[in-house]
């Protein structure tokens, strides 16, 4: 009888174990196409499958740029958030991904109204509808688009450039940027090195189309115009927001000893500072369970319930935990004194021990049950523990 009563409490043990530590949630893994590395502002849509879901269950999707917002966004009305249903393989598919304002991720995307800007970082968090936990992040970069150069090598002209001669460079690009006419045109700036305020010359912003026919930026715009000295020359952007600068080369322009340097792709490294820039992956925030005014979390889901973040909160959720516990193993301590009284069978020794553990059983759960007003006396009146007065 005995054997089977430890054999019952083992399982009830392990089945209360289960209990606790059973999750709702699972960690996605998460495919982006195409590749992380080839997405760049010609891209125009981009496909994100999340993975090892829980079948069935409802997951917020939400399409902020940082996982912060998101967050918040979980808590507060679910603004540019939607709710969606695992299908049965616990896959989550979006298809047509591209870039809406204030650098988020859409769907129903247009040509020519919705692209992905070079040297930012796009993001798509999922999270558990029920349990508020994230279950996984999809975040790429995008880089910008470079243009290529005439058959891969220098084209700039006349290679040896003299006072009064235009500067020509000759250009293709075999991809287009996402975005219309302004974001696939290009400017020449020659700005003079000189200390001092020295005149520095723009060519005319050129539209460059999808071909491999070269196209023809000059600058100045005026011949006759160019004077001696050292100068840098820059291909820029014609667009507002991504003016970067693409290439840059150093210009002598001398009347017999003129020379035209070699082409620097992205010089200021605007595109490799952009992408250091971002804040990496980090692990799953912790899960909130209440959320404060201020957008802090008050409380957080555990295996063992919620536990409070602050001083106060976390004392007394240790506290209520360490009491129901306590008063539990009281409980078992009362059925098993009561289970040897059965077993002793008139035997004096069982049955003053039996007496023995049911009585220190009963007395601990008293104390248990009293002991509010002990921590009261000696937490809060004595030793002032924080959290614990009224």
């Amino acid at each position: 009888m005995k054997r089977i009563f430890s054999k019952f409490a083992i399982f009830f043990f392990f089945i209360l174990v289960f209990l606790f530590l059973r999750s709702d949630n699972a960690f996605a893994n998460v495919t982006i196409t195409p590749d992380k590395d080839s997405i760049d502002e010609t891209v125009l849509t981009v496909s994100v499958t999340f993975d090892n879901l829980i079948p069935g269950a409802t997951y917020f999707v939400c399409n902020r740029q940082t996982i912060n917002e998101c967050i918040v966004g979980v808590h507060a009305p679910f603004v540019k958030m939607a709710r969606i249903d695992a299908n049965s393989e616990g896959t989550l598919s979006f298809t047509t991904i591209c870039g809406g304002e204030e650098y988020t991720v859409k769907e129903n995307c247009k040509a020519g109204r919705d692209w992905f800007y070079g040297g930012h970082t796009y993001g798509l968090a999922l999270f558990n509808a029920k349990t508020k936990e994230q279950a996984a992040i999809a975040q790429f970069y995008v880089h910008y688009y470079f243009p290529e150069l005439e058959n891969e090598n220098i084209s700039i002209s006349p290679d040896n450039p003299t006072p009064g001669s235009q500067i020509t460079v000759s250009m293709s690009q075999k991809k287009l940027r996402q975005g219309g006419d302004d974001r696939n045109s290009y400017k020449l700036t020659l700005k003079n090195n000189a200390e001092g305020k020295h005149k520095s010359y723009d060519s005319n912003c050129t539209k460059i189309t999808q071909t491999d026919t070269p196209v023809s930026i000059i600058v100045p715009k005026n011949p006759n115009e160019l004077s001696a000295g050292s100068y840098t020359l820059s291909i820029k952007g014609c667009d507002k927001v991504d003016d970067i600068d693409f290439y840059e080369a150093q210009v002598i322009v001398d009347q017999t000893n003129g020379s035209v340097g070699e082409l620097i792709k992205d010089p200021l490294l605007t595109d490799t500072q952009a992408a250091n820039d971002e804040t990496p992956l980090s692990p799953p925030p912790p899960p909130c369970a209440t959320l404060g005014p201020n957008g802090s979390c008050k409380s957080v889901n555990t295996a063992i319930g919620q536990i409070g973040t602050d001083p106060t909160g976390f004392i007394k959720s240790i506290f209520s935990l360490i009491l129901g516990f306590s008063g539990g193993i009281a409980l078992l301590l009362i059925i098993l004194s009561g289970y040897k009284l059965m077993e002793s069978r008139g035997n004096p020794e069982r049955l003053e021990g039996a007496k023995d553990q049911l009585t220190s059983a009963i007395i601990g759960l008293l104390f248990i049950i009293f002991s509010l007003v002990i921590l009261q006396i000696i937490g809060v009146d004595i030793l002032r523990i924080p959290g614990l007065g009224k």
